[in-house]
This record gives C-alpha cells, sequence and structure tokens, in this order.
C-alpha cells in the first residue's frame, strides 16, 4: 500500500499584509496548495498503481461559503482565475487573510477533482481523496494557528476558549489524528476515484466523518484544469519543471 498524505498547512488570519515565500508566493498558496501541486508531481512515479494505494488531501469546510464556517468573513472565491496570477504573486491585489486561507482549502479540492481526473484517463486505481478535520485549535504555539496568534493574539484566546471550553464545536488535535490514520487504512476508501469526507459537528463535542458535497466552485471541471494550468506555470517560473501528469 502506498499513501501521499498532503497534510500541511497554515493560516494567519488576522494579518493585512502577506507573508510571502522564498520565491515570492503569498505563503498560504504556497503552503497549502502549491507545495501539494508540486509534491503529487514529482511522487507520482513512486507511487504503486495498486486500489489500497491513496492520495489524502487536508482541506476545509471553509472553502464552501455556504458552510458554518465558511459564511463567516471574506468568503471564498477565485472568480474564474481572473488576476489571481496578481493575488498570489508580486502585486498581491485587495489581500486578505481570511479569503487567502479559504481559496488555499478551495484549491485543494479543484486540484484533487484535476488529478483524479488525469489518473483515470491512464485507468489508475489510486484514490483521491480529499477530507476537513472541523475546526482543530492546537494548545501551543507551534499548531497551525501559529501565526494568528501573532497577529491577534487577545482574540486567538477568546475564541479557542469559546469553540473548545463553551461552545464545543471544535475537534481535538488527537480526535483528527486518529481520523486521518482511519482513512489512510480504509480498505472500503479504496479505488473510489475522488471523493470529498467531512468531520461534521453533530452534537457539542461530538463530531462524525461523512462523505459530503464539496462547494458548486469546488465542482467546476474548467476551474479546476485552469488552476491546475497556472499551478504548472508557477512552479516551472522559479525552477520546478518536475512535472510528469
Amino acid at each position: 500500500m502506498d499513501v501521499v498524505v498532503l497534510n500541511a498547512g497554515l493560516q494567519y488570519t488576522g494579518s493585512f499584509y502577506p507573508k510571502v515565500s522564498k520565491q515570492g508566493i503569498e505563503l498560504t498558496f504556497a503552503v497549502n496548495h502549491l507545495a501539494h501541486f508540486y509534491l503529487v508531481n514529482v511522487l507520482k512515479d513512486f507511487i504503486s498503481d495498486k486500489e489500497e494505494s491513496k492520495i489524502i488531501i487536508t482541506s476545509s469546510d471553509v472553502h464552501d461559503p455556504k458552510s458554518s464556517g465558511g459564511n463567516i468573513g471574506k468568503k471564498a472565491g477565485l472568480n474564474n482565475l481572473v488576476d489571481f496570477r496578481k493575488k498570489v504573486t508580486g502585486q498581491f491585489l485587495n489581500f486578505s487573510a481570511d479569503e487567502a486561507y479559504k481559496n488555499s482549502k478551495l484549491c485543494n479540492i479543484l486540484f484533487a477533482k484535476e488529478l483524479e481526473k488525469k489518473l483515470k484517463m491512464s485507468s489508475s486505481k489510486i484514490s483521491i481523496i480529499t477530507w476537513a478535520p472541523g475546526l482543530v485549535i492546537p494548545n501551543d504555539d507551534s499548531g497551525f494557528f501559529r501565526y494568528s496568534k501573532r497577529f491577534n493574539l487577545f482574540g486567538y484566546l477568546i475564541f479557542s476558549k469559546a469553540a473548545k471550553n463553551i461552545l464545543g464545536i471544535s475537534e481535538s488535535i488527537e480526535n483528527a489524528g486518529k481520523i486521518l490514520s482511519e482513512i489512510v487504512l480504509d480498505a472500503n476508501l479504496n479505488n473510489v476515484g475522488f471523493i470529498y469526507l467531512s468531520n461534521k459537528l453533530k452534537a457539542r463535542k461530538k463530531h462524525k466523518l461523512v462523505e459530503s458535497n464539496v462547494s458548486d466552485e469546488a465542482n467546476s471541471d474548467e476551474l479546476a484544469s485552469k488552476l491546475w494550468i497556472l499551478s504548472e506555470d508557477i512552479c516551472r517560473s522559479f525552477g520546478f519543471v518536475t512535472l510528469n501528469i
């Protein structure tokens, strides 16, 4: 069984200015999407084409403007990629950290759907699984919200205490990790093509992983193809040319 887990992610909500990678790419897009895109292209030939092989990408329900988290603040939306390159490189037009994160999660799903389509052309058995772990709030300074704490520590503390202890809507790091390991090992998720799973809140402090629908925008085959081409172009622009899918 060969499994690639793309779980790296960051968010720095609260900043009015973009953080940038060494290649000049807005950091949320670079880490949450572009790094995943490049790694899969590099690793593809090392993944056995077997029914139990999986590529797992951690996304989020906030990719959907209609979701409970996605409809708060700036909403995800790629506007058919009009001026999108300028939003993630160079000019960083009308930058919003909140929007950048939600858009990166939308990119995760569009990438996964286009990847599955390309693999299907060669009758591949590799499953492309995207999943949303829910709101996972770490207890230390090295976790997912490490940048948000720096920009708005007071707001973060209020939010995290309310989400975990009062509202009970967050998921623990331990449970999120357990769910991910179960996805890796679940034989029912072998050779499924593309699937989106969401760790839905069912009651206070109780979640359940279920197959879910993605947003209308995430369902656009045309947009998925355009994002793939743009991602290839950006990778090539800073010398990463080993793209073979």
